[in-house]
């Protein structure tokens, strides 16, 4: 009970900090964890560090966001808990990807796909592969990031999580506005603001009314931008928000600068800029000093752009990641014919690095580096060198976004539906046998009767003492190898798996389409898997796989339960009776009730044979007589 305590605890944290309260989630954070630092409760500690990487993170505080991060893997490590690791390689995974260090968060990202790709869990799969999307956008691979938010959005429509799909939602608009399609853009977003309201989001609801802004500065529409970010702003100053509040304005200060009024884009920064440093984060500071640069150079104040760049460039060990930018506008005010400050060498030099440092980083959003970089050439007389030049400008520029990259992306969207529905169906086949998954794709509801089919339920013997024994990665990977060759042994004799409960291992012959021999297949099969368990290499070392089996048949109903989390599974006696045949076997036996064994002699089946058990009290269903079944071996 305590357990479900702090765990509500931690969620009430979380919807503090959804509703906009995030100082008083942080300082709750804060409290609880020196609470349980001392109470040496580490699944506490690393649930409540993880809510402050995201607290963190939002806020722009990226160094701090990047140190706790990594106390977090220090301590899911020492804890061997793969559930708190992989969150903390994706949280990582985002900080990079915030600060520009692109490597690093795909490294991390893919450390955590490797986690859940072997725990199966979709859901957070889907969320870690709308971030690697994410980056996949930055860098401009368009349309392998809109593919990823398509099937992110169908994995968590599929299960019913809106906080998921929100998301992909939001991505995949931006997405398709950058490839110019700004109906889709804002269509998605629509969608994921709707999500967010559900939610009571605020936060979400922020981010997406500034990316409507970001949309419309796009398309043109000032006004309309210029609407939803000081929407975007009003909700941030009511949740003191003062990072996104800042946002909001410097997207405001833009839009100003592509209107051409300089001036009154540099007061708003200059505004920005005093409410940053009392902040006191220097990577956001840093940020904001540099769109002060850049609209000091649009008004031709080019020393004190270049006081400014200088000043940031010495601390460039800091922010590498910004320095590709600052290198291009010093090379854009040393290439400025009407500037005090041209230096042709001076400009050569910095704009070569800024080339250099975008290859190394594959970011080819910003191209001026080599269109000035042509043009001082052209000017020093090195027509080839500048002829070059501009022509690798005017390919990259052709190629940002090609012809053939929106017909990519205009066949993706037209097939997104397709694609949604093949994912359903996939996900669908894992719970269920295809039959079944066609009719429930048809919308039919499954609840079948059967008179007669066979039940088997494997144990796996000691398995308690066994998971004592080993690191929960070994056990893991045991359990899985045991599992899928019993998978493959149901498929080759007809035999449905149902699902496995811990180390128990449930299957049906029979169903979902009735045979005749279903008694003879499952009494088949577990001789199968019998023979089987001597080939499965048992986790501890001299302590052999054995298992423990029983079947019974009879009346069963068979259908699918649930309306997110989708089960299909087995009600009747026989389905009880078969537990109790395992629960009463022994090891390396199969135990089966009297009904199975006359189901078995009706199809005369002579290499099959029952050895008498008696009469035994089974619980819950009082005296039985009961047999063991047994392979006759080859003469």
């Amino acid at each position: 009970m305590k357990k479900e305590h702090n765990s509500n605890e931690v969620d009430r944290i979380k919807a503090m900090y959804d509703r906009g309260d995030i100082n008083g989630a942080e300082n709750r954070c804060n409290e609880l964890l020196q609470i349980y630092e001392k109470e040496q409760n580490p699944n506490m500690v690393m649930q409540l560090l993880g809510v402050l990487v995201t607290i963190c993170t939002r806020s722009a505080r990226y160094t701090e966001a990047e140190e706790i991060a990594l106390q977090l893997i220090e301590l899911a490590q020492q804890n061997s808990d793969e559930n708190i690791l992989q969150k903390a390689y994706n949280s990582l995974g985002v900080i990079y990807y915030y600060t520009n260090r692109y490597d690093d968060a795909y490294l991390n990202y893919n450390k955590a796909l490797a986690i859940v790709k072997n725990n199966e869990d979709r859901l957070q799969y889907a969320s870690i592969l709308t971030n690697i999307a994410n980056l996949e956008s930055t860098m401009g691979k368009m349309s392998e990031s809109i593919e990823r938010y398509i099937e992110c959005i169908a994995i968590a429509q599929y299960y019913g999580d809106t906080r998921v799909e929100l998301g992909a939602q939001i991505n995949l608009g931006q997405s398709y506005a950058k490839l110019g399609y700004y109906a889709d853009g804002l269509e998605h977003s629509s969608r994921a603001l709707h999500l967010a309201q559900e939610l009571g989001n605020k936060m979400a609801q922020s981010s997406i009314l500034h990316t409507f802004g970001v949309l419309y500065i796009n398309m043109g529409d000032y006004l309309a931008a210029e609407n939803y970010l000081m929407q975007a702003a009003t909700i941030n100053e009511e949740l003191n928000n003062i990072s996104w509040l800042l946002r909001n304005k410097t997207s405001l200060a833009n839009i100003e600068v592509v209107r051409g009024n300089f001036e009154k884009a540099l007061e708003i920064e200059k505004e920005i800029e005093t409410k940053t440093v009392a902040l006191g984060e220097p990577e956001q500071l840093a940020d904001v000093r540099c769109n002060i640069a850049r609209t000091l150079i649009r008004l031709h104040r080019y020393a004190e752009a270049e006081n400014i760049l200088l000043n940031i460039i010495t601390q460039a060990g800091k922010f590498p990641h910004k320095t590709s930018y600052i290198h291009s506008m010093l090379g854009t005010i040393y290439s400025a014919e009407n500037s005090s400050l041209y230096d042709s060498q001076k400009a050569i030099h910095y704009l070569n690095k800024s080339i250099t440092e975008s290859d190394e980083k594959h970011d080819k959003q910003d191209l001026t580096p080599y269109k000035l970089l042509a043009e001082v050439y052209d000017r020093e007389g090195n027509v080839i060198e500048s002829l070059m030049l501009l022509k690798r400008y005017i390919t990259m520029t052709e190629s940002k976004i090609t012809d053939k990259e929106k017909e990519l992306a205009e066949k993706m969207k037209s097939e997104k539906n397709i694609r949604k529905k093949e994912i359903e169906t996939q996900l669908l086949t894992n719970i269920a046998p295809e039959s079944i998954v066609n009719r429930m794709m048809n919308r039919e509801k499954i609840a079948d009767y059967f008179s007669s089919v066979s039940i088997i339920f494997i144990d796996i013997v000691n398995f308690t003492s066994l998971s004592q024994s080993i690191e929960p990665e070994l056990l893991l990977e045991f359990l899985n190898t045991a599992f899928s060759a019993f998978d493959e042994c149901a498929a080759r004799y007809g035999v449905e798996k149902i699902k496995t409960i811990g180390d128990a291992y449930m299957a049906v012959a029979g169903i979902p389409k009735w045979t005749p021999d279903h008694a003879q297949r499952a009494a088949n099969f577990a001789c199968a898997i019998l023979s089987l368990a001597p080939n499965i290499h048992s986790p501890v070392e001299g302590i052999p796989l054995s298992l423990r089996i029983g079947i019974a048949c009879g009346e069963a109903i068979a259908g699918i339960i649930g309306t997110k989390r989708l089960s299909y599974d087995l009600w009747g006696d026989a389905v009880n009776t078969a537990s109790r045949m395992e629960s009463h076997g022994e090891a390396g036996k199969i135990h089966v009730s009297e009904e199975f064994k006359h189901a078995v002699e009706t199809v005369h089946e002579p290499s099959l044979r029952f050895i008498p058990r008696g009469e035994i009290d089974i619980k819950g269903k009082g005296t039985m007589r009961t047999y063991f079944l047994e392979k006759v071996s080859e003469p």
